[in-house]
Formats: structure tokens, sequence, C-alpha cells
């Protein structure tokens, strides 16, 4: 999969969430508490890295999301 052709779209969404959930808070007319509606935000991104092979690409996927959210990058092993 060609990460860099998705960065965007993935920031989008992520954005959209945080924003989602900050509209939700700031509404007026809201008459729940935060507390019983849904949290539509990302909580973490599961960055998944082929070993031995860490591409730019992925390096600026690392930095694009932490800017907006925690990121757990995972190096994948597979044992035959």
């Amino acid at each position: 999969m060609r990460v860099e052709s998705h960065i965007p779209a993935i920031l989008h969404h992520v954005r959209a969430q945080q924003e989602a959930y900050r509209a939700m808070e700031a509404d007026p007319g809201r008459t729940q508490p935060m507390a019983t509606l849904p949290d539509p935000r990302v909580d973490v991104a599961l960055l998944f890295l082929a070993p031995h092979a860490m591409r730019p690409q992925d390096v600026e996927m690392m930095v694009a999301l932490s800017e907006l959210l925690p990121v757990l990058p995972i190096i994948a092993k597979v044992r035959l």
C-alpha cells in the first residue's frame, strides 16, 4: 500500500473527528452531559512497519500524525 497517497485523507479524518467533538462540547443547546455522548475522537494511531524496511514515507506519516495524536509504531515480525 502506498502510504503517501493516504496521508491527507487520514489527517482529514482525525481532524474532522476532533472538530466534531469540539462542536458537541460547545453546543449551547446540548441537554446531555458529555460523558453520555459518543466520543468520535481517535485516541491513538497504530502504525505497522515492516522490519528492516523503514521508508521515508513511514517517517513522514509518523511526524504528521504525532502532531494530532499519540502514535504507536509496531514493527511486524514473522517467524517461520
